[in-house]
């Protein structure tokens, strides 16, 4: 990887997400992937970005999109990324680190008109494509359960392709 900043990524366990005791939410870093995924993460206020890995082609398209990293960006390799995110990650060349975002509770729920919610759905791709059709028909919030219901992550974000930054996803007990 060629770095365009002085920080170094963290190789091994350290980038990886962490479950506080007692608690379903993730505490640490996740790795967001895609070039939609990564462009409505840079575009949301309230997401805390680290790093971004990209290729200098996904820098490229990125910057065509508007988009403009406020992080260090390190430029990587497509193989580099795919160790990073998976043999089976469609990345396009861009892997950014963010923390989760913050928690959501009913109280953001207040003035909401239109609110999807879901009980048990339990694979990230189906609450990723819900989330996407949330954001289609003008939704405040979708709804989901602490438990029976996937944490943030690389898989749940890929597949929302942007849309778990655009609405807000609420957990509830």
């Amino acid at each position: 990887m060629k770095s365009h900043s002085p920080r170094k990524p963290s190789p091994g366990r350290a980038n990886r997400p962490r479950r506080q005791p007692g608690n379903l939410e993730v505490s640490g870093p996740i790795h967001l992937y895609g070039l939609h995924t990564v462009e409505a993460a840079f575009a949301n206020p309230e997401r805390k970005r680290h790093r971004l890995f990209a290729t200098p082609n996904a820098i490229r398209r990125l910057e065509e999109r508007g988009v403009f990293p406020d992080v260090p960006v390190e430029e990587a390799s497509p193989k580099s990324l795919q160790r990073m995110v998976g043999q089976d990650a469609v990345h396009q060349g861009v892997v950014l680190e963010v923390d989760p975002l913050p928690a959501y509770g009913v109280r953001e729920l207040k003035g909401a008109r239109l609110v999807l919610a879901l009980d048990q759905v339990t694979d990230p791709h189906n609450v990723g494509a819900i989330l996407r059709s949330a954001v289609a028909l003008g939704a405040d919030a979708v709804v989901t359960t602490e438990r029976h219901a996937p944490n943030e992550g690389p898989v749940l974000a890929k597949s929302a392709s942007g849309a778990l930054d655009l609405i807000r996803h609420v957990r509830v007990k």
